[in-house]
């Protein structure tokens, strides 16, 4: 087990896809609830920077069972992306490209297809940077991704944020744009801090 997976309980919240809501191409982000919930994470006090550990108590990891619901969630939003766009959908930039166009088209979205949002912006850092699903207490219990650098440290990726810098901001918080903006990041040692 490896020092993210290393587990303990946590107040958190819980994120419940409604199965009724599933059709072939597309799902309703509306059945998407927000419960409070305990689960069990762990208490992320050391993540490395600059070659030293240091404390922050803020980021605490999602149990499994919490990262396999934002996975879920995540997989409910690229089928209705490819539903959105009419062609196959992966976990790249290029479907944040699309998202970013059915973000543009959404004036006012509901809080329910906002979190659909996250959890793919989220998977896509996830499964591209070998990253783990996080909550950043001290910025309103916003979901991150906690991924490794090249050199072996840990940064955060701020997700929740970044979504809603998206949507209150415009094209101009592309995400597909913060993807590589954050990819540079996680390559390079020196910015990273």
């Amino acid at each position: 087990m490896t020092f993210l997976q290393e587990t303990h309980e946590l107040k958190e919240t819980k994120f419940v896809a409604n199965s009724d809501s599933l059709s072939a191409n597309c799902v309703n982000p509306a059945s998407i609830e927000i419960l409070p919930q305990s689960l069990a994470t762990e208490c992320f006090c050391d993540i490395l920077c600059n070659g030293k550990a240091m404390m922050d108590s803020s980021l605490q990891l999602l149990s499994p069972d919490r990262a396999r619901q934002l996975v879920e969630l995540a997989e409910q939003a690229r089928r209705q992306l490819e539903w959105f766009a009419g062609q196959p959908v992966r976990y790249d930039a290029t479907a944040l490209q699309l998202l970013d166009e059915w973000i543009e088209r959404t004036p006012s979205p509901p809080r329910s297809l906002q979190i659909l949002w996250v959890a793919f912006v989220g998977e896509v850092f996830r499964r591209r940077h070998n990253g783990e699903w996080a909550i950043h207490q001290s910025d309103g219990g916003k979901l991150t991704v906690i991924c490794p650098t090249e050199r072996g440290m840990l940064y955060p990726v701020d997700v929740a944020a970044q979504v809603s810098r998206r949507i209150a901001g415009g094209i101009a918080e592309s995400l597909a744009l913060y993807y590589v903006r954050q990819s540079i990041l996680l390559r390079e040692h020196e910015d990273i801090a």
